[in-house]
């Protein structure tokens, strides 16, 4: 799956923040683990993340974005 970097930063920005930390660098997905920004794609990271997508179904390319979410590699 081929995406856009302004899909993939709406995508980060989605994933949920963590108190006390930089919320530009880390995150957790919807399991609770952890993730960095720049480990996007990268199987080999215990923080690596991918894009998930939470229909099955192709949505309207409006919208795209929200219809994908961050997770942990692993997650996925």
């Amino acid at each position: 799956m081929s995406l856009s970097p302004t899909i993939i930063e709406e995508v980060w920005d989605r994933a949920i923040k963590v108190n006390g930390y930089d919320g530009t660098t880390w995150r957790v997905d919807a399991f609770g683990s952890p993730i960095l920004r720049t480990d996007y794609g990268n199987r080999e990271s215990r923080y690596g993340w991918v894009i998930g997508r939470l229909r099955k179904k192709s949505p309207a390319k409006e919208d795209l974005a929200t219809d994908f979410r961050a997770v942990q590699w692993q997650n996925a």
